[in-house]
């Protein structure tokens, strides 16, 4: 999935996205780090993105995490 593509969609869409192949995602405050997660059909984790400061927008975040995803492995499921 091209990076410029994933940066110019809204959070629903980039939700969407994952939904479509089986995939999990969640937004997390842990430990006073900020975190976008993206997991698998067996809820492992396959993809982190940290926030490097506290104005990072939800969508960035998101799209930072799904963009180190191999979507060859994640097709969309019919």
């Amino acid at each position: 999935m091209d990076k410029q593509e994933l940066f110019k969609v809204s959070l629903e869409e980039l939700i969407d996205i994952l939904e479509e192949r089986g995939l999990g995602w969640s937004i997390q405050h842990l430990n006073k780090e900020l975190q976008a997660r993206v997991y698998d059909t067996n809820d492992q984790c396959i993809s982190r993105y940290v926030a490097h400061n506290e104005f990072e927008g939800l969508a960035f975040m998101l799209a930072e995490a799904m963009y180190q995803v191999d979507w060859t492995l994640y097709p969309e499921k019919k």
